[in-house]
């Protein structure tokens, strides 16, 4: 029989041994020297005693079990000859007697206790790999070897897990770093979830023993800590490859959707591994964004498919199982959030936001807020911070805005019952969205919530298209072949066409999901404007305070909208501030008709530098996992609004009360000049003559320059 030689660290000394009391005391000589020579009896004693106190839990009476696995590992898995091996034995009773160890999260902190695991990992690991492919080769044989005390399959995923909370708490990565650690983590979880699954079946027999103390959930959360948050693509390749040869022609989404969908079929106890299905799909997507895993979820269209398992899942719970601690009914929902608000940053456009809206993501948000005051604090914030960090910075976009818009509008009594924070949230969301769609509203002519086909060049709008669209990506359309040209050579599509090629984005995706710079540019720059418009006090101090030397026609806005709430910030114009000191100097420069400030994708609007009445905008939005500036020309921004600017806000204002009305059936319409106001039936006539004498929108009074 060949055998491989595993070498053993060195052993620990004595001074690194935490010996606690007198260890005949605890377990008798004959006991202690029963468990050496591997007498399954004797070695679940010592287990026992490890896990019933952490007094007892010493690096001197675990190396009792620890010591069997420097034997050296059979080469040799069709010989039957491994079946009579003494060390075989012994070693297949050890790890009986070690998977049991892995509830001692906390007995592990000791220094003693991670450093004898650490040391013994490579050994003990060796020894898994050859029962788990020796149970594979012949289960009936390993079955005779572990009797009825436990499966081979939940011996392996204790042992595993113990040794990982030891990596945890060493902070080292001495279990994941290792080669095939992955691989066979994926095969353990698939066999654990199949179990009992007839249209599965189970490589590795769980025998008839008696209750395992392993949970499918400990599976899942076995994979979720072996596949790390570094960027390794060399870990997902395993699981890949694992999954392909253990699934039976399943992929991992695959997986996950078909175990989840059993689970929401199940009973309260199926709540928890719910919950450990979306944490595992977000840990297998966020840490590796170029792997080809990412993609196969993407192509599975998961993110509406966990939108709808919440919903299922809020339909099924009460208040009593939030409060019960066994089944995390928070931790569920807010891993399924998370998996939900990462994926919305995979791709370059809206996809994603749009399939969650559609799917119900604001109605689920709504569905679980009744619960919050029964979350716990933690959990509860994570779910309101999802929110704003990566669903809002998305509602600068038409077809966000429009979509998100008719799915608030819908969703106003349950949010009632929720926490202080919830309802500040959603606030602030809805108005949000209720503002910047009345924006686009009127920038676009009133016809935004049409769908609309839009000249990438010149923005020309055409509702039945007749836009010829490019032969390359097929995604970008044009009213006419000036324009395409003129966006090849000067808007940057040459390297965004090859871009989307890759993608193979369709036409219908274009033009739903994944907007153009056009697209995006024509309700984007208002948004921006009136925004800044609203904080122009705030940026003037701001500019008087950051930039007192600079004049303050030489000073340009930034708008972050990638973040929300969004961030505005002041810069000098260096080309401006040159310009201005040449003119005074009586020195002629020529005109620069380039930006120079970067970063950016495409040349953007031509901005005369030298211009004053232009204020310079860099406005920065989300775009996959980075972000796209978009620069912009304000007419003489920093001297307050000027008549086209107060004519736009005065037919915004009554887009406003428009909407309000239709979402409101207590109001109702009084003409006036100018246009139509809407008040509350329920008023006071009184009231109601001061609501209309309130409702005109005057003009911003233009402020003083400052300092010269």
């Amino acid at each position: 029989m060949g055998m491989q030689k595993h070498k053993r660290p060195s052993k620990l000394s004595q001074a690194q041994r935490r010996i606690s009391g007198d260890l005949d005391g605890v377990l008798s000589k004959q006991v202690l020297a029963g468990a050496k020579r591997g007498s399954l009896e004797e070695l679940m004693q010592v287990s026992k005693t490890l896990v019933s106190s952490e007094d007892n839990f010493t690096a001197q009476l675990l190396d009792v079990i620890l010591c069997h696995f420097q034997s050296n590992v059979p080469t040799n898995l069709d010989s039957s000859a491994n079946f009579t091996n003494g060390h075989v034995k012994k070693c297949i009773n050890a790890l009986m007697a070690l998977h049991l160890l892995f509830i001692c999260e906390d007995a592990v902190v000791a220094s003693d206790i991670k450093i004898l695991l650490r040391a013994s990992w490579r050994g003990v690991f060796g020894w898994m790999q050859f029962f788990y492919d020796t149970s594979v080769a012949n289960p009936v044989e390993i079955q005779k070897l572990t009797g009825a005390t436990a499966s081979v399959l939940d011996m392996l995923i204790g042992v595993f897990l113990l040794f990982l909370v030891a990596q945890k708490e060493c902070q080292m990565k001495f279990v994941t770093q290792t080669p095939g650690v992955a691989r066979l983590a994926t095969r353990l979880w698939i066999e654990k979830e199949f179990i009992g699954d007839e249209s599965q079946g189970s490589t590795v027999s769980a025998s008839n023993c008696s209750k395992s103390i392993i949970a499918p959930s400990d599976a899942s959360r076995l994979l979720f800590l072996t596949v790390n948050e570094e960027r390794d693509d060399k870990v997902l390749d395993e699981v890949v490859e694992a999954a392909r040869t253990a699934a039976k022609g399943l992929s991992i989404p695959e997986i996950l959707r078909n175990r989840t969908k059993l689970a929401l079929r199940g009973g309260r106890e199926y709540i928890k591994s719910v919950g450990g299905f979306f944490q595992l799909m977000g840990r297998l997507t966020v840490f590796h964004p170029s792997h080809s895993l990412r993609l196969a979820f993407v192509e599975s269209e998961m993110v509406p498919f966990v939108v709808k398992s919440l919903g299922e899942l809020a339909a099924k719970v009460s208040v009593n199982d939030c409060l019960d601690s066994n089944l995390y009914v928070a931790g569920c929902v807010t891993y399924g959030f998370q998996f939900i608000c990462y994926m919305f940053n995979t791709t370059l456009g809206t996809q994603w936001v749009l399939q969650a809206i559609n799917a119900g993501f604001l109605e689920v948000f709504i569905a679980w807020s009744p619960m919050f005051p029964f979350f716990p604090a933690e959990e509860r914030e994570d779910i309101l911070s999802l929110l704003r960090k990566y669903f809002m910075p998305f509602l600068v976009y038409s077809p966000v805005l429009l979509a998100a818009e008719v799915g608030s509008q819908r969703l106003r009594d349950n949010i009632e019952r929720s926490t202080e924070d919830a309802k500040l949230a959603w606030g602030l969301l809805t108005r949000t969205v209720s503002k910047r769609a009345a924006i686009g509203k009127v920038a676009w002519g009133g016809q935004a919530n049409k769908h609309r086909f839009v000249c990438d060049n010149c923005c020309k709008v055409d509702d039945a298209s007749t836009f010829k669209r490019c032969a390359g990506c097929q995604g970008a359309l044009y009213c006419s072949k000036a324009c395409q040209a003129k966006a090849w050579k000067e808007r940057g599509h040459r390297e965004q066409c090859k871009q989307l090629k890759a993608q193979g984005i369709s036409l219908t995706e274009r033009s739903h999901g994944v907007p153009m710079y056009k697209q995006v540019d024509a309700i984007l720059r208002d948004i921006a404007r009136c925004e800044a418009f609203e904080n122009l006090e705030e940026l003037r101090a701001m500019a008087q305070e950051q930039l007192p030397d600079v004049h303050i026609d030489d000073v340009g806005v930034e708008v972050e909208f990638d973040v929300f709430p969004p961030n505005f910030r002041v810069f000098a114009r260096p080309e401006c501030v040159r310009a201005r000191q040449a003119r005074d100097q009586g020195v002629d420069i020529p005109t620069d008709v380039r930006s120079s400030c970067e970063p950016r994708d495409f040349a953007g609007d031509k901005l005369w530098r030298t211009n004053k009445d232009l204020t310079l905008f860099i406005v920065k939005i989300r775009r996959g996992e980075g972000c796209l500036s978009h620069p912009y020309g304000i007419t003489k921004f920093w001297d307050g609004m000027s008549g086209d600017d107060v004519a736009f806000d005065r037919k915004l204002q009554m887009e406003l009360r428009l909407a309000e009305s239709r979402q409101n059936p207590d109001l109702k319409e009084i003409a006036v000049e100018g246009g139509r106001v809407f008040v509350n039936r329920t008023l006071a006539p009184g009231i109601a003559n001061m609501f209309l004498s309130a409702s005109g929108v005057r003009p911003r009074a233009s402020a003083s320059k400052m300092k010269e």
